[in-house]
């Protein structure tokens, strides 16, 4: 069960124009310091899609790094479609330096079920390792010390 969170909280004044227009029954489901996920229902085809969206009033976008947060969100959006076959169908809006992407929503990364790569430790592990080596080596993320 995910908590609806307010209009106001979860700053969709992050979202891309068009997309308020074209999605409704916006609900936040979750939310990390730079980027939030939305569960909403197609205007046109009343289809459930998941919106994730640079949160461009986050601290880390505002007072950190704005380059290094859209660079990052975009590089996450990669690596989950290529890792996780996520499909990104309702395309990637942008609208000034605002960003999303409109994903299947029943992709089960996008529900919540994000250990769904195995349910055994060693294939957790594995996945948390190989995670980290790219955040590292790929996207220039120093070691945890």
């Amino acid at each position: 069960m995910h908590q609806k969170l307010s209009l106001e909280k979860a700053r969709l004044e992050s979202l891309p124009t068009i997309l308020t227009k074209d999605y409704k029954d916006i609900e936040v489901i979750q939310q990390s310091n730079y980027h939030y996920s939305l569960n909403a229902r197609s205007q046109k085809d009343q289809n459930e899609f998941t919106i994730k969206i640079l949160d461009v009033q986050s601290e880390f976008y505002q007072k950190k790094d704005a380059d290094k947060a859209k660079t990052l969100f975009l590089n996450e959006m990669l690596y989950y479609q290529k890792r996780f076959d996520t499909i990104i169908q309702g395309g990637i809006y942008t609208d000034g330096r605002k960003i999303a992407y409109v994903a299947k929503r029943d992709h089960l990364f996008f529900n919540g079920s994000n250990l769904h790569c195995s349910s055994q430790l060693d294939g957790l592990l594995k996945t948390v390792l190989e995670d980290s080596l790219f955040l590292i080596d790929q996207m220039g993320f120093p070691p945890l010390s």
